[in-house]
């Protein structure tokens, strides 16, 4: 039995940026502004982020992160991921 393939093209983009340490807000205007040169007659299908990708790292201790931490499925980042 003969197994018909149906290729389905995707486009994948990796946004490598450095983010603008505890500045959340900023980071995600600055990757919306790399995004933003991208065609948008170009539909992407998986965008990959990096970790971390809208605070920066080298934070002192926990407290020092606790204000950007987030529940999964709510807060900043999950709303303009969703988007």
């Amino acid at each position: 039995m003969e197994v018909k393939k149906k290729v389905m093209p995707i486009k994948v983009v990796s946004l490598q940026m450095l983010p603008i340490h505890k500045e959340v807000q900023k980071s995600m205007q600055k990757a919306e502004s790399i995004l933003s040169e991208i065609n948008p007659d170009q539909k992407v299908d998986i965008l990959v982020l990096s970790e971390m990708v809208f605070t920066g790292y080298k934070f002192a201790d926990k407290k020092d992160i606790e204000p950007y931490l987030e529940k999964a499925g709510e807060g900043p980042t999950f709303e303009w991921c969703k988007q």
